[in-house]
């Protein structure tokens, strides 16, 4: 009788399938899927108030973004004369991020006029502008500073309210799973803890 290799012994041990080295436990998977759906339904509120809790934070963030605010531009010294020779000066902006509803502040130390959009700021002086939609009717800003004549204006906008729920969906799912996954460890645990007890009291009786 010749001798039966590895592969070809019983796989069937009392009726069961016989465990193979190396072999992989396809109903693992289903397994942990079905604790972690289990323990999802059994926690489902502690989840939902995870969850609820992440966005009131995202909302908390977008509330407090600001609705406008103050951009301020400082003409330096001896600019004129650098712009008029073809110069670039580069403490100035090369373009403005501006929502309407903002205020544009302008401080010229120039000892020259300049003009930025239908405001003219004169040497030594500074001007407050307020941003209206009529700033972005041309893609540039009328300006003496800028080589160009032009500075490029960039319209900002707030984020819509909307935006929170996905930022909350990103923080709130993870924080929800480790939530449902704390209570039903500590649930475990309680009930190990329970069980041994009332075994002890088993014994004493």
């Amino acid at each position: 009788m010749g001798l039966l290799l590895p592969d070809a012994l019983p796989r069937q041990v009392g009726g069961r399938p016989r465990a193979v080295a190396g072999a992989v436990d396809v109903e693992a998977t289903p397994r942990l899927a079905g604790r972690l759906l289990g323990a999802l339904r059994e926690h489902i509120w502690l989840a939902l108030g995870a969850a609820l809790l992440s966005w009131l934070v995202a909302f908390l963030w977008w509330a407090m973004l600001p609705a406008t605010s103050t951009v301020e531009v400082t003409i330096p010294f001896g600019t004129a004369e650098r712009v008029a020779a073809g110069e670039i000066v580069d403490v100035l902006p090369e373009q403005l991020s501006l929502r309407v509803g903002d205020q544009l502040f302008i401080r010229n130390q120039d000892d020259g006029v300049h003009r930025v959009g239908p405001a003219f700021v004169p040497p030594g002086e500074s001007i407050s502008i307020p941003v209206t939609r009529s700033f972005f009717d041309a893609a540039t800003l009328v300006c003496s500073f800028h080589p160009s004549g032009g500075l490029p204006v960039v319209p900002l906008a707030r984020p819509h309210v909307l935006t929170t729920l996905p930022i909350g969906m990103l923080a709130g799912v993870p924080l929800a799973l480790a939530a449902v996954m704390a209570a039903s460890i500590a649930g475990k645990l309680r009930t190990e803890e329970e069980t041994e007890q009332d075994a002890g009291s088993d014994i004493e009786v």
